[in-house]
């Protein structure tokens, strides 16, 4: 999740093998977040906006 891209199909395919109680969705699910929250780090734009459009300027 540090590595921008690093969740490759065979990574994400090795990761699911080794811990088979973890669905596949949620494992989609925690690397689509996890870019979120990279891209609020990457863009500190946010900072700045007033609390009425903070949502709308980092929309899902």
């Amino acid at each position: 999740m540090l590595v921008p891209g690093a969740a490759t199909e065979d990574a994400k395919a090795a990761f699911l093998r080794e811990r088979p109680q973890v669905p596949r969705e949620a494992l989609d699910e925690f690397i689509w977040w996890m870019g979120w929250v990279r891209a609020l780090a990457d863009n500190t734009s946010w900072i700045d906006s007033p609390c009425t459009d903070f949502w709308p300027a980092t929309q899902k």
